[in-house]
């Protein structure tokens, strides 16, 4: 199981009885702790909020976490992000002395803490695993998907190579190199995983597909790969579920609109001859 693990240390007092000795500098710097750790608590809180809140009642929708107060939360934006539909935990560790003098510092690092106590609310079961989600493929997976999307046999339509998913890979292990332009083990280094190659930096994309092959289609096929990737990364990230977890397809959510829009219209129709009705009545 691959995962993102982010550790923050809140060590430390910035009350201003404890900083009443400082310079200016160090004044400034103390508030800005302060406004980090105030948001920080303000993010955790209204994540945890938006991700308990009922389905379909749009309250998630309506939440606003507000990661843009500071630099800290700023790079803690993903952590936050309520379209996000993978698994995530936030676990808050509260160290109080118990020495007497230190009774103060006790009570303010309680204070803190406890505003951050939100009910997770009941889970509702496992959510149905997106097959289309790169960050859930396996290392063979990914080197059938980057196989393809590079290969320049001209076989298929430039969306069809796009759009190469692990349900059209026949084998786990059946990527060739000889239909295709690179070699996807030297860039897929390590038995590198779906989650670990989504999270490469572009510019190390790009110098391990330039290295294989030379310029400028080398950068004309990792812009392809950058691209087709975050096409996938964004379509998982935006796919709508059920209350239940269950992914809705898109033939799904076509059949429920049309739905919707033959509901609508026959109540219009209701409505018009209501009106009739009312006008012959009269």
């Amino acid at each position: 199981m691959d995962g993102v693990l982010y550790v923050i240390d809140l060590a430390g007092s910035e009350r201003s009885s404890d900083s009443k000795e400082h310079s200016k500098e160090r004044m400034a710097e103390t508030k800005q702790i302060n406004l980090s750790l105030m948001a920080l608590k303000d993010c955790i809180r209204a994540r945890t909020i938006a991700s308990s809140a009922t389905p379909g009642a749009g309250a998630a929708a309506a939440s606003h976490i507000p990661y843009r107060r500071s630099k800290l939360t700023m790079l803690l934006k993903d952590v936050f992000d309520i379209g996000c539909s993978r698994l995530c935990a936030t676990v808050v560790i509260a160290a109080v002395s118990p020495l007497g003098r230190d009774l103060a510092h006790s009570a303010n690092t309680l204070k803190y803490a406890a505003p951050l106590r939100v009910a997770a609310g009941k889970v509702q079961g496992a959510e149905e695993r997106d097959p289309r989600d790169p960050a859930l493929w396996t290392h063979d997976q990914m080197c059938g998907w980057l196989s393809r999307v590079c290969a320049d046999d001209g076989v298929g339509s430039e969306n069809e190579k796009l759009s190469c998913l692990p349900d059209n890979i026949q084998a786990e292990n059946s990527y060739s190199t000889s239909t295709a332009s690179i070699d996807p083990t030297s860039i897929l280094t390590g038995q590198m995983s779906g989650v670990q190659f989504c999270m490469m930096p572009e510019p190390e994309l790009f110098r391990r597909i330039q290295a294989q092959i030379a310029a400028p289609h080398g950068a004309m096929v990792a812009k392809r790969v950058s691209s087709a990737l975050w096409t996938l990364i964004m379509d998982s990230k935006t796919r709508k579920r059920r209350p239940d977890g269950s992914i809705i397809s898109e033939a799904e959510e076509n059949k429920e609109r049309n739905a919707r829009e033959d509901a609508q219209k026959a109540r219009y129709e209701m409505w018009g001859e209501r009106e009739r009705l009312m006008k012959v009545a009269s």
